[in-house]
């Protein structure tokens, strides 16, 4: 059984090896199948050596196992929460990746913060400056105010160089969500959902403009679908309060409105009169 299992750990291990370079965040992801087979390794291991007698060896093995496991996942876990930490991690280990700090840019950008944003898509740049010309009109974009008229034509250049950007998509989304264009909007975000299903933010735009035009219950599923992708959405995760109660669910609106994080103002008094109306609703 020992050796089926080590023979487990060195094939689920390949992926993780990039033997052939696969297109992946970051290859570690496949660790997981290893780890798997490494403990189950390790429990036979030190079944073997307990049922030997040598019982110091078997508690020293769990002991150097759980130490090996800890000193490795506990740094990296830190690293998994956050984007912008998983991104710097792989920069830094990498010494200079072209992925990293294009994906640093876009994740900056995707949270407001333009001059960061513009700072590592220059860095990306640098790296590989054939990519000049095809970042430009995005770049451009980013450096327009959003909801300008600039800002949109920007995105629209972009889109010309880029179609099958779903970033950019989910950006014009967003511009033309906040320029009163819903179905245009809604175009928008299932056009960077087609591309890029497992983008949050996508989802969660299409809630909005789906609770825009009335229909909740298609809402209620996209904002479902965004906060599985990423739980730490705030606006999601309201959005979904807010679903369930135009539902008539405000019992499990109160449920679902627990822990909901907002750090813009304006969407947390919006939140906070939704949760007030589910207590009004809610028998119990």
């Amino acid at each position: 059984m020992e050796s089926a299992l080590l023979a487990a750990c060195i094939v689920t291990l390949l992926p993780v090896a990039q033997l052939k370079p696969l297109e992946t965040t970051l290859s570690e992801r496949f660790l997981y199948l290893p780890s798997v087979a490494t403990a189950l390794l390790a429990g036979a291991l030190v079944r073997r050596a307990a049922h030997g007698g040598k019982v110091v060896l078997a508690v020293s093995l769990v002991l150097g196992f759980a130490a090996a496991d800890a000193s490795i996942l506990i740094p990296r876990a830190k690293a998994w929460r956050d984007e912008i930490a998983l991104w710097e991690a792989k920069e830094r280990e990498s010494g200079g990746s072209l992925k990293a700090r294009l994906n640093l840019a876009r994740t900056y950008a995707h949270r407001g913060d333009r001059a960061r944003a513009l700072k590592a898509y220059e860095a990306a740049k640098a790296l590989e400056p054939s990519l000049a010309a095809g970042l430009a009109a995005e770049i451009g974009a980013l450096s327009a105010d959003p909801g300008t008229d600039a800002y949109g034509r920007e995105l629209h250049a972009s889109l010309a160089k880029l179609p099958n950007d779903g970033a950019l998509w989910n950006n014009l989304g967003f511009h033309l969500y906040r320029k009163g264009d819903v179905d245009g909007a809604r175009a928008a975000f299932s056009k960077s959902i087609e591309l890029t299903p497992a983008r949050a933010s996508a989802w969660l735009g299409l809630a909005m403009t789906l609770l825009a035009g009335g229909d909740v219950s298609g809402a209620d599923q996209a904002t479902e679908h965004a906060v599985l992708l990423d739980p730490e959405l705030g606006l999601a995760r309201a959005l979904r309060v807010e679903c369930a109660l135009r539902l008539g669910k405000a019992c499990e609106a109160l449920t679902l409105s627990q822990g909901v994080v907002l750090e813009d103002e304006a969407e947390r008094a919006m939140f906070q009169r939704v949760v007030a109306r589910a207590k009004e609703q809610c028998p119990r």
